[in-house]
């Protein structure tokens, strides 16, 4: 009986030696066929992030076909080195990736992922170029219109510092945050970079400057300015400020335009030191800011009914406010001074308005 069982082992074992040389032979001799074959067609797709694509399966055909030394289709698919064919094709600053292979039917198969722009760089020299989520540079397109943020005063040096480098990181993280929040995607027009690598926003509506300085605590200060704008641009009107300052996480320092213009700043201070402490206490919430947002962007006022027309229209030129004093006004979460919170400079040095300049770009 145990003889027997030793036997029906061997035979079993036998059979699964048998089974699986097969499979090896047959997957050599599929090799060793396909090695033989020719490339019947390219087939080339195109993955993007939205409806409109950055690279026309053209040039990408056009490029295979300059680093091949030919039409793929015809050549011997043993002598096709796909691994140089997709270096080949990342070598284009738009493409993030590229995968080719053969499919059963001696077809060849081009997947190409692009890059997405997320702003329009123009450099203290009036060059441009695009700048990604990523911070990849890539280069303009004669082809497609598109229609993006603006960064402004950026270095001119082909080669970036360390300085720099850490800038665009920045730049991508603010970029990237915008372009996730459809209030700040359509009220921040443009990105100024000043003379010590702070940025500075543009907005839409509303003749101001934003001081934004980096990008730490970036939600958080950025909530602070819709408290701001919700509790006191919505009352005051939106060219009141000349400089909105929200460099520090939890205070908002705004620089008014006109004296005249006068509220009372100690009762404001307090009604945004509470708005900022319940916020805070409710931060564990992860919807309340996007939460927050969509209620203010749906309410129906008038000064917000400009922001339907952003994403379609130019953006207008920005109309330099009146000369004259300027008015200084800080609402933070500490406790507020008792004594004049209204510091106002001497007149013989008025405040002069901060001005964001569209450098020339170059056409194309």
């Amino acid at each position: 009986m145990q003889k027997k069982k030793v036997i029906q082992k061997i035979v079993i074992l036998v059979v699964f030696l048998l089974a699986g040389g097969g499979m090896i032979a047959l997957l050599a001799a599929a090799n060793n066929n396909k090695g033989d074959h020719e490339c019947k067609e390219v087939v080339v797709s195109v993955k993007g992030s939205g409806e409109k694509y950055f690279i026309e399966k053209a040039d990408i055909l056009s490029r295979l076909k300059e680093s091949s030394g030919g039409s793929l289709v015809g050549k011997a698919i043993s002598n096709t080195n796909l691994s140089k064919l997709e270096m080949a094709l990342k070598q284009n600053a738009w493409i993030k990736e590229a995968q080719l292979y053969f499919d059963s039917r001696d077809v060849l198969h081009v997947i190409v992922t692009e890059r997405e722009p997320m702003a329009r760089v123009f450099t203290t020299d009036g060059s441009s170029f695009y700048l990604d989520s990523t911070g990849v540079k890539m280069p303009l397109l004669n082809k497609v219109s598109i229609r993006l943020p603006v960064v402004t005063n950026f270095t001119a040096a082909k080669k970036w510092a360390s300085k720099d480098s850490v800038l665009v990181k920045d730049l991508a993280t603010l970029l990237a945050f915008v372009n996730e929040n459809e209030f700040w995607k359509a009220q921040i027009a443009q990105i100024d970079i000043n003379e010590n690598r702070g940025i500075e926003l543009i907005p839409a509506v509303g003749n101001h400057i934003i001081k934004l300085g980096g990008v730490e605590n970036l939600e958080q200060r950025l909530h602070n300015l819709l408290l701001f704008y919700q509790q006191v641009l919505r009352k005051t009107g939106f060219d009141v400020y000349k400089v909105v300052d929200i460099q520090y996480a939890d205070q908002v320092v705004g620089v008014k335009t006109n004296p005249t213009a006068a509220i009372d700043s100690v009762q404001l201070q307090k009604n945004i030191e509470a708005l900022i402490e319940k916020t805070k206490a409710q931060a564990q919430n992860d919807s309340l800011f996007s939460e927050k947002v969509t209620q203010f962007v749906n309410e129906k006022d008038s000064a917000f009914r400009k922001l339907d027309s952003v994403l379609t229209n130019p953006i207008p030129e920005r109309k330099p406010p009146s000369s004259g004093p300027a008015e200084r006004q800080t609402f933070s979460n500490t406790k507020p001074q008792t004594s004049n919170t209204l510091n106002k400079p001497k007149e013989s040095k008025p405040v002069q308005q901060p001005k964001a300049v569209m450098p020339k770009s170059k056409k194309g």
